[in-house]
């Protein structure tokens, strides 16, 4: 994360970062609720303020229930920054407004 930061302070002369992470392949098994539980709080205290939002693509099935528990422990304002995609082809959507922070309202049709 420091190293991000300095990275968007040197070339775009910005203090904030936006993180995408592609959760295709990620599993039930991988879910570490008390991980959550401890790295949540110390990104909050320790970088409250550097994250523009939070990109998951590939969302699989069970994590809305898994997102579900661990938000608890999220800032509601951070929350809000929180966006979801579900579709495989978020690549080629990349850039327009088809996230969404509410899972409800992510579109399962074109799932491939």
């Amino acid at each position: 994360m420091v190293k991000s930061l300095k990275y968007a302070k040197e070339k775009f002369n910005k203090d904030v970062i936006t993180i995408l992470a592609d959760l295709n392949g990620f599993m039930i098994k991988h879910v570490d609720y008390s991980f959550f539980k401890t790295a949540i709080p110390y990104f909050n205290d320790r970088f409250p303020d550097n994250m523009e939002k939070v990109i998951l693509v590939n969302i699989p099935v069970f994590f809305k229930a898994c997102y579900n528990i661990v938000s608890m422990f999220i800032h509601p304002d951070t929350k809000e920054k929180i966006l979801f995609e579900k579709s495989k082809k978020y690549k080629k959507r990349f850039g327009k407004s088809n996230f969404t922070n509410n899972l409800d309202e992510i579109d399962e049709s074109d799932e491939e």
